[in-house]
């Protein structure tokens, strides 16, 4: 293996730990958001209406 072709490995594992962080980070604002909104009380309004015009 030369040199350049260990920087590309390294790239490459820098790179999918960075799409990793990103996608851990976005899972973690999900779940703060959901729990934001449960605790809201908006999720009644949701459940009143998510079935409007459904099975008409």
């Amino acid at each position: 293996m030369t040199s350049f072709e260990g920087s590309l490995d390294g790239s490459v594992a820098v790179h999918r730990m960075v799409r990793l962080k990103r996608e851990l980070d976005a899972e973690e604002a999900y779940v703060d958001a959901f729990a934001e909104w449960d605790a809201s009380g908006e999720h009644a309004l949701w459940d009143q209406t998510a079935g409007d015009g459904l099975g008409e």
